[in-house]
């Protein structure tokens, strides 16, 4: 883990839920043509129900007991070193964070609104480090407004809403195409995660294979979601958007 990342203030966590996300990252700039939709399984089947193309997924999963000892510091890959990356060091915010990165490694495909704070954050942390695009992120700079989308969106949703200082055992994480190959965006780590070759057409079923690959090392995981983003929308979708592993 990299030394230079203080925790701050922790935040309240935002639910999983692809209609809170949504209104967050459209009143942060995203056009409203961008939006996340429940995967609602690990099959090609279900992914029939998801727009097309997928540009990123975010994935929550419960943090595993043995999680501390299992994270390990990740060499930069060559490839990603010009890939979209943050580290994370406000508490709970790893919703946002995974939401920075599964814009921000989309960026040049995306018309943000002018003046928004994706329009300006990710014009001024183009060129920067991870370190730097997080200081971007402190309170004197862009975290205020930044802070109140997030409280407000935090508050929405179908779940109870917990405390800041609550202990939440869930994780959000971002996977997005990077120069051909499948990245994990995690801002607890020192650097994006490769997993391999993929592309548009493949990503849901790539990003399927690192999933149950987790749920295999952990098969206490009974439950978790993932969330894809896309410039479309679908008007038929399935009752459920619990997604159990296979």
């Amino acid at each position: 883990m990299a030394t230079t990342r203080v925790p701050k203030t922790p935040w309240i966590p935002l639910e999983s839920n692809p209609d809170v996300i949504n209104q967050y990252v459209h009143k942060l700039g995203a056009p409203d043509s961008w939006q996340f939709h429940d995967v609602f399984g690990l099959d090609d089947e279900m992914f029939e129900f998801v727009p097309k193309p997928v540009k990123a997924v975010v994935f929550l999963f419960p943090i595993p007991d043995d999680d501390d000892e299992e994270e390990e510091e990740v060499a930069p890959a060559p490839d990603s070193a010009d890939a979209f990356f943050v580290y994370q060091r406000i508490g709970n915010a790893c919703g946002t964070i995974a939401c920075l990165h599964a814009f921000g490694n989309n960026r040049d495909q995306i018309t943000f609104t002018p003046g928004s704070f994706f329009a300006r954050y990710f014009a001024t942390t183009r060129h920067m480090t991870p370190d730097q695009r997080a200081d971007e992120l402190e309170e004197d700079r862009a975290l205020p407004e930044l802070r109140e989308a997030h409280a407000e969106a935090a508050v929405q949703g179908q779940t109870e809403v917990p405390q800041p200082d609550d202990r939440i055992n869930l994780h959000f994480v971002a996977f997005a195409l990077h120069g051909g190959i499948l990245y994990e965006f995690d801002g607890r780590r020192d650097a994006p995660v490769p997993h391999g070759p993929s592309s548009e057409a493949t990503i849901l079923s790539d990003v399927a294979r690192v999933v149950r690959a987790f749920v295999e090392k952990h098969p206490e995981t009974i439950q978790f979601s993932l969330m894809a983003l896309s410039p479309g929308s679908l008007d038929a979708q399935p009752p459920s958007s619990t997604v159990v592993p296979n």
